[in-house]
């Protein structure tokens, strides 16, 4: 008899042991595993946001920089002194000649990295050049000007339409049939020149040394831990992370090409001009920069601008995008590993004891399980009677055992949970004999607080229920300290609008409820115009009230499902949720709303500023906004995706003079 109850006692441990086990190690690796992936793909989403930002600012500058030089180009041109030249040749052109040549020296001096200014007349001999060296600009002597007649820059120059700027290939400067040392990239921008009667007398040429520029675009990209790189329309390096394998087209270097080096990453950024793709290599974002103004009309123009153009790539590795992520998954291996050798330590032992007590009757399981407690606890029979509570039950909810006993616990019901609610958590208790989670209950003094409960049914040998135990802990605090941690990581904290991360996760709810809705979204990224001004002029902290204001605002112009989020900086996005089934519909809709923003963004603010807690001045300013719309529906499968769009549309809106909306659909 002794060695069978031995043998119960034994199977009986092994159950309950594998039971607990199994059920909570399914549990600790689960979450563990929804962790780690839900980390990965949220480092893998801020770097890719990074990347694109970051390439983008890198084009826009190099745009910037090389637009400086087309205007001095045309500038240059349209000199009066000049004009005087071309346009009355029987004048004195000595003195127009000597003015203009002193301009020109003080172009050079200016800029810096203007190696040479030209004039060269219709017949391709040089009427004027004047040299930047060594810090000091210079004009040569007549005698020592030549004749480029059989020049390309010259020949192709002189083809272009009057206003149109030729942009010549990037390149290594060569002297006397020889690769100058130390290298001087350069490259020529040149446009025709006309007299008033429109025949063209010559080109105006500037021969612009690139390194300061390159070395700029590349700067701001490289983060020591990407791989930043500048490249031609042939793959071949212009910068990159190993001086040796740039410009390897001046050497006949065919091999110094990523075309050569990573042949499927060329493909595809070749393939278009911006984009972001991961590989076997890590993460790959590209931007291309047009040297010459793409929007010329001319035939030769069009070809030359489209045939030249540069790729601002930046490639971060796979182990620098999953670094944090790498370092996480070692940490939970060894985190999981402990869990689970302490679990199984702790089942065996709670497999043993629930063994044991199994022997025992069910009134000595409620008086260890009940009275045992530091927890609230009420006991009750069959039919939901109170028959016991504990003075920690007293000490939260305010029920003394007399107010208590003999009552059902409807008596702590707050009233925020309904009919459902209950449904589903009897049939959890009935179902498993448990049920487990948090709900908020009314304490005698009326005052509503939050709970964690646990119900556990009580059974008899013969499976039927005698009783159910329940126990619970105010949670007051600790729900408190979950939701301040919760708006720190997911607000904005100066204007307490949703930060990048929530509006990243509602994107992703939105189009999930596209899809199951049919409805359409509409998402729009609002840059202000003239806020820098005010920065600079009143300081951060009058820049702080102005944004402050600008949430404000936003806020009251959409409804409570829409979103609004501080993107970074003065840049914000809003996203109007369940639009209309029908898209024009929706897009009259999201129209109707962006004007309302831009109109009322626009109206003048007045910050008040305080000292010792008192108003000491108002500062009156005047900022508009640019805004970029996208619609979307259940269609769209990325949010990266609808993220470029709708920047895309705010920088048209800046191009199209700032204060405007944008639409990147194509049907608006």
């Amino acid at each position: 008899m002794l060695s069978q109850n031995s043998q119960q006692l034994k199977h009986k441990t092994i159950t309950y042991t594998s039971k607990c086990f199994l059920a909570i190690a399914v549990i600790i690796i689960g979450f563990a595993t929804y962790y780690y992936q839900s980390e990965k793909t949220t480092e893998y989403t801020t770097h890719s946001i990074d990347e694109l930002s970051t390439v983008k600012h890198e084009a826009v500058i190099a745009k910037i920089r090389l637009k400086e030089v087309w205007r001095d180009v045309i500038l240059t041109a349209k000199e009066p002194k000049f004009e005087q030249i071309i346009n009355h040749p029987k004048l004195d052109k000595l003195d127009n000649l000597k003015d203009l040549e002193e301009k020109l020296s003080d172009l050079a001096t200016v800029k810096q990295d203007y190696e040479q200014i030209r004039w060269i007349d219709e017949t391709g001999m040089e009427r004027i050049r004047v040299n930047f060296k060594n810090n000091t600009a210079s004009v040569t002597p007549n005698s020592e000007l030549q004749d480029k007649s059989d020049r390309y820059y010259f020949k192709d120059t002189m083809k272009f339409d009057i206003g149109e700027v030729y942009a010549s290939p990037l390149d290594l400067n060569i002297e006397h049939n020889a690769i100058e040392v130390p290298y001087k990239p350069t490259i020529r921008f040149a446009t025709p020149v006309a007299d008033q009667h429109g025949n063209k007398k010559g080109i105006i040429i500037i021969n612009f040394i690139g390194q300061k520029f390159l070395n700029e675009v590349v700067a701001a990209i490289d983060t020591h831990i990407n791989h930043t790189m500048l490249l031609n329309r042939n793959g071949y390096y212009l910068v990159s992370e190993h001086a040796k394998n740039n410009w390897g087209f001046m050497f006949n270097r065919d091999d110094l090409t990523l075309a050569k080096s990573n042949p499927k990453a060329w493909a595809r950024i070749n393939l278009s001009d911006r984009g972001q793709f991961l590989d076997e290599d890590g993460l790959w974002t590209f931007r291309t920069v047009y040297p010459a103004p793409y929007k010329q009309q001319s035939a030769q123009s069009k070809l030359q601008s489209a045939e030249y153009k540069w790729k601002i790539v930046s490639r971060l590795p796979t182990q620098e995008l999953y670094k944090n992520s790498t370092k996480l998954g070692t940490l939970l291996i060894y985190v999981v590993t402990v869990l689970l050798s302490l679990l199984f330590w702790f089942c065996w032992r709670l497999g043993r004891y629930q063994a044991e007590n199994a022997f025992y009757a069910i009134q000595q399981k409620i008086a260890a399980t009940v009275f045992e407690s530091q927890e609230g606890m009420m006991v009750t029979d069959a039919n939901k009677v109170i028959l016991r509570v504990n003075s920690a039950f007293t000490k939260i909810t305010g029920f003394s055992a007399e107010d208590s006993i003999g009552k059902t616990p409807s008596i702590v019901n707050s009233g925020r949970q309904d009919a459902t609610f209950y449904t589903a958590m009897w049939q959890s208790i009935n179902n498993t004999g448990a049920w487990e989670g948090e709900i908020w209950n009314k304490r005698k003094s009326g005052e509503i607080y939050p709970e964690h409960r646990t119900i556990t049914a009580i059974k008899d040998n013969a499976g039927i229920v005698t009783n159910y135990v329940t126990t619970f802990t105010d949670i007051t605090l600790s729900k408190a300290a979950s939701d301040k941690i919760k708006n720190l990581a997911f607000y904005d904290t100066l204007t307490h609008l949703a930060n990048r991360r929530l509006l990243i996760d509602r994107l992703n709810q939105t189009l999930s409820l596209c899809k199951r809705n049919h409805k359409h979204a509409a998402l729009m990224f609002l840059d202000l115009d003239n806020f820098k001004p005010l920065n600079d002029t009143h300081g951060h902290m009058v820049g702080d009230l102005l944004l402050i204001e600008v949430a404000r605002r936003l806020e009251s112009c959409v409804r409570e499902v829409d979103t609004v989020a501080r993107f970074g900086g003065d840049e914000f996005v809003v996203m109007l949720s369940e639009l209309d089934v029908d898209r024009t519909t929706s897009l009259t809709e999201a129209k109707v709303v962006a004007e309302k923003i831009r109109t009322e963004l626009s109206k003048p603010y007045l910050l008040t500023i305080m000292h010792d807690h008192q108003p000491d001045s108002i500062i009156e300013h005047t900022c508009t906004c640019s805004i970029g719309v996208v619609i979307f529906d259940g269609s769209e499968n990325s949010q990266e995706a609808l993220t470029e769009r709708a920047d895309n549309a705010m920088y048209d809106a800046k191009q199209a003079g700032r204060n405007q909306v944008r639409f990147y659909d194509k049907q608006v």
